[in-house]
């Protein structure tokens, strides 16, 4: 999955989060910094429906993912 105008390339094939889960993806990685190290606003939700498709997140940004509660509740609602 990218955004579009994003140019980070490792070769693999575009997918949306339903079938990367399906395909036997187990993580998505948030790879961006973003000027506050927080995830931008308009990702949450993506970030929510990875998570709903079975999806680790991996994110390396300074505000815990843990402390969004739109997140949070996702996460306690998943496992």
């Amino acid at each position: 999955m990218r955004k579009p105008g994003f140019t980070a390339d490792l070769g693999l094939p575009d997918m949306d989060l339903k079938k990367a889960a399906a395909s036997g993806a187990k993580t998505l990685g948030i790879g961006t910094s973003p000027q506050g190290g927080q995830i931008p606003a308009h990702w949450v939700a993506r970030t929510a429906e990875a998570m709903e498709e079975g999806l680790d997140v991996a994110s390396g940004l300074h505000v815990p993912l843990r402390s969004l509660s739109e997140l949070a509740d996702v996460a306690n609602g998943t496992g």
